[in-house]
């Protein structure tokens, strides 16, 4: 599977991890402001509204993560 150069906004790095949900990839943000990020692409059938959520909750407690350092 050949792994994208770009994502939206974000240009993808290299590949952190993947699994049998999906990939993530580190990808750099350069506007408005220049940021790296983690960009976790899940694979069909796992984009449910339960998935969703849980995924809401790892990005509010990674900020949150972020935010104390």
């Amino acid at each position: 599977m050949a792994h994208p150069d770009q994502i939206g906004p974000y240009r993808m790095l290299q590949v952190l991890g993947q699994g049998g949900m999906g990939v993530v990839y580190e990808g750099e943000h350069t506007s408005p402001v220049h940021r790296r990020v983690a960009l976790k692409m899940l694979r069909p059938g796992f984009q449910s509204a339960e998935m969703l959520r849980a995924l809401g909750r790892n990005r509010d407690a990674a900020a949150l993560e972020a935010k104390v350092r």
